[in-house]
């Protein structure tokens, strides 16, 4: 019952997502890399593309060590040891992950209005500096970064350091753990965009 609050079946799902999707992105590099261009004569970058690649990667594995984290963050809760006031963390984490996934679904909505057929090259009609404002929309992880560090230092400064009740730190090391976590999926998925933003610098100009 605890581990439900944290929305941890739902956050499995989404991690399996996300693998799925680097193993799809992983074995269409490697046929794309085997192609000279994207066509009219715009040589494929491959750096750039492996650069995409490594950094959905790591996203990916930050999104499992969320998960991982999360799930003795709920063990914590549920345990009988001295803890500071855990049944707040649920909720905190639940909001974390909420705001992470809004800023992604903004983002990708953006990147598909794009590339309507998820691939990162011309078409449409589309040019460097619609795909490149597309792409920079992954800049925004940053503020959700920023919001969330100041939410979670707010918070554990005001119920474990400031407060008078006594401190159990191996909780305050787990939620500083599972923050960290969320901070480094954030910030990997903004490297995301930002290796989509160099690559659409090799798209045709606008006219």
């Amino acid at each position: 019952e605890d581990q439900d609050r944290f929305g941890l079946e739902a956050l499995a799902e989404s991690h399996r997502a996300l693998k799925t999707l680097h193993e799809t992105l992983t074995k269409e590099l490697g046929g794309a890399v085997g192609e000279p261009n994207f066509g009219c004569g715009l040589q494929l970058d491959v750096s750039k593309f492996q650069s995409l690649s490594l950094h959905a990667h790591k996203a990916e594995m930050q999104a499992l060590l969320i998960l991982k984290s999360l799930e003795g963050l709920a063990a914590c809760c549920s345990s009988e040891s001295d803890c500071i006031r855990m049944d707040r963390w649920p909720e905190k984490y639940a909001k974390f992950l909420r705001d992470v996934s809004y800023m992604a679904t903004f983002t990708c909505e953006k990147l598909l209005a794009i590339y309507p057929d998820g691939q990162l090259r011309p078409q449409n009609g589309n040019n460097a500096v619609q795909a490149v404002i597309a792409a920079s929309s992954f800049r925004q992880f940053h503020d959700v970064r920023l919001r969330i560090l100041s939410e979670w230092s707010n918070t554990v400064y005001a119920e474990a350091i400031g407060g008078s009740e006594s401190v159990d730190m191996v909780s305050v090391i787990t939620i500083s753990i599972a923050t960290m976590h969320v901070l480094d999926f954030c910030r990997e998925v903004q490297l995301v965009g930002k290796s989509a933003e160099e690559i659409a610098h090799n798209f045709p100009p606008a006219h």
